[in-house]
């Protein structure tokens, strides 16, 4: 097993009391009542993709760059974040 890293964008909590967390290199977009349950909706997603990818053959998602991601908040806001996962085979 490996432990992979994506950079992500969360959003805290709005008006309507709802946050988000987007991936976006594999556009994953995530959400809930609270910043930790959109962080741990994302890190459920992108753990499933990237098991879901081992488990046919496929190639992974790959994260972008951190700077990319830091452009996407530039222009959209939020707060860069690193998201775990777990993937059942060794790195590529």
């Amino acid at each position: 097993m490996t432990m992979v890293f994506f950079p992500a964008i969360l959003f805290p909590p709005g008006e309507d009391g709802l946050a988000g967390c987007v991936v976006p290199g594999p556009n994953i977009n995530a959400g809930g009542a609270s910043s930790e349950a959109a962080l741990d909706d994302a890190v459920s997603v992108l753990t499933a993709l990237i098991a879901e990818a081992d488990a046919g053959g496929e190639d992974r998602p790959r994260p972008l760059t951190v700077e990319a991601v830091q452009r996407e908040i530039d222009d959209l806001g939020g707060v860069l974040v690193w998201l775990p996962a777990i993937s059942p085979r060794a790195a590529a």
